[in-house]
């Protein structure tokens, strides 16, 4: 599991990123953007966060962008490049 509840102070950070998802997939709605939920693969145990617990790992950075990049198909995602 991430250990970002190690900078938490107490807050319910689980909770604060559910609403605050639902409000960027609200606010995306309004403004016909593509939203792309990452939250539901963080929440997943094993080597896809470094060390520190907290930030993606190399794996999980590319479990991401094979999550984001079908949802761009006119834009494809290459290493190195800048959208």
């Amino acid at each position: 599991m991430p250990q970002g509840s190690l900078f938490s102070a107490g807050r319910n950070i689980s909770q604060g990123l559910a609403e605050f998802n639902q409000i960027i997939k609200s606010q995306a709605h309004a403004f016909n953007l593509r939203v792309v939920d990452l939250y539901p693969l963080s929440q997943t145990i094993g080597t896809l966060f470094s060390p520190d617990g907290l930030h993606p790992s190399a794996e999980g950075y590319g479990r991401w962008a094979a999550l984001i990049e079908p949802a761009f198909p006119h834009q494809p995602l290459r290493m190195g490049s800048v959208i």
